[in-house]
């Protein structure tokens, strides 16, 4: 009975002051609103660049690094943790690419529960010649159907078809960056030149685009044997092989587990793309200091307004008690109105937070020449209105917790005598 009689008299004190009522609530609308307009954008932007990364980047990749190796041709011990003499090769050798054991690898990968699907690459530096234009890129032995599977090449098709490379001996899919460089169509002949001085021709059956400049500019991809013949190696020769999971999150747990197992270079997704793993983080911590600090500021609003409210109320706060209420009840009141102004402007900040995401989401927007988007990337996650919900009230409750302590303390008898 007591508690509803304190309710009644928090809703009395809340519509009494209307205005003051009003800029509380406004100021704890504003600051969910931005929380959660802040939060689509940047959790839209984050999901957008590892979408667009993942269309080109491995979740694991294996491989065996490049470099020269100059072996010790005379050493002479000192004691075990000291050399009094060593003597270098002159000349440094070149460390294999190759990874040993690849097919058994690969069948190993097939059996692990975690993996969603594999790939094998020959990858190689090369110089694309067409006419007196030279340019330098990589050259990608691939099954195109493995590759395609793993990440959607014929989606990125700009020209031709992923299956006439099949169907072509010496056929070649260029990026859209590497063949406007070259001025390069469908159908054109190219030669490729390896850094051992090897040569093949090539006819471009495709041009595709993945949405990266760093690799459009660069990238192209041949069959297994095409690579193969122009390095001059064998079926078996292997540089790499792509392993894309289930679960991302996972791969880098798994990368040190396969590299102790398989004994070659082991790097997963996050490690490779250091950068862009800080760029999310740095937006995630904005989008929480800038909403920490709107919705701080509505609290110090509210804190004045609870303070104005209680001067205001001190003769009613003195009757309350004099009539048998007691401190507690005093600061439930107070803690009443706070609660009511919190709930009533997150829910408010809400609503009107995705009501703005949902018109920018639809508003159009030119990604530029690799960026395949036509919108804004708006991300409407549960986790940030949940977010901006529990921290509107809280920031209410506590903003209103010491006025309100305040006003449970006040003696009846001095008020009432002044």
């Amino acid at each position: 009975m007591l508690q509803s009689v304190n309710i009644l008299i928090a809703k009395r004190h809340l519509l009494s002051k209307k205005k003051q009522t009003m800029i509380a609530i406004l100021g704890v609308t504003f600051g969910i609103s931005m929380f959660i307009i802040m939060s689509g954008v940047m959790d839209g932007t984050n999901q957008l660049l590892e979408d667009t990364q993942f269309k080109t980047t491995p979740h694991i990749r294996l491989y065996n690094e490049s470099k020269a190796i100059r072996p010790p041709v005379l050493s002479v011990v000192y004691d075990s943790l000291h050399t009094l003499l060593s003597v270098a090769h002159q000349r440094p050798r070149a460390a294999q690419e190759k990874i040993r054991q690849a097919a058994a690898i690969m069948e190993s990968l097939r059996q692990l529960p975690e993996v969603k699907g594999i790939t094998a690459h020959v990858t190689s530096s090369v110089v694309f010649n067409y006419g007196a234009t030279k340019i330098s890129g990589t050259l990608s032995g691939v099954n195109i159907r493995d590759e395609d599977h793993l990440f959607g090449i014929h989606t990125k098709m700009k020209s031709g078809n992923m299956d006439d490379l099949l169907r072509t001996s010496n056929g070649v899919i260029m990026g859209k960056g590497l063949a406007e460089k070259m001025n390069l169509h469908t159908g054109d002949h190219i030669t490729v030149t390896s850094p051992d001085g090897a040569f093949l021709n090539l006819k471009v059956t495709g041009i595709f685009s993945l949405g990266m400049g760093n690799i459009d500019n660069v990238k192209s991809y041949v069959n297994f044997n095409s690579a193969q013949q122009m390095l001059r190696k064998d079926a078996a020769y292997i540089t790499e092989i792509v392993v894309q999971l289930y679960e991302p999150d996972k791969a880098s747990i798994l990368a040190p587990v396969m590299q102790q197992r398989y004994g070659c270079i082991v790097e997963d997704w996050e490690t490779a793309n250091q950068t862009l793993m800080a760029g999310n983080k740095i937006r995630s911590m904005m989008k929480y200091v800038v909403s920490f600090t709107l919705l701080t500021v509505a609290g110090f609003g509210i804190y004045n307004i609870m303070n104005m409210t209680i001067l205001n109320k001190m003769k009613d706060i003195a009757i309350m008690k004099a009539t048998g209420f007691s401190g507690k009840d005093v600061k439930r009141i107070f803690l009443f109105q706070s609660l009511a102004v919190g709930i009533i402007g997150a829910i408010l900040g809400l609503s009107l937070g995705w009501l703005i995401c949902s018109w920018m989401v639809r508003m159009p927007f030119n990604g530029g020449e690799y960026m395949d988007i036509t919108h804004l990337p708006v991300a409407f996650k549960p986790s940030a209105y949940i977010t901006g919900l529990v921290f509107g009230v809280i920031t209410t409750f506590l903003a209103a917790w010491f006025p309100s302590k305040r006003a449970s303390k006040i003696d009846p008898v001095e008020i009432l005598r002044g």
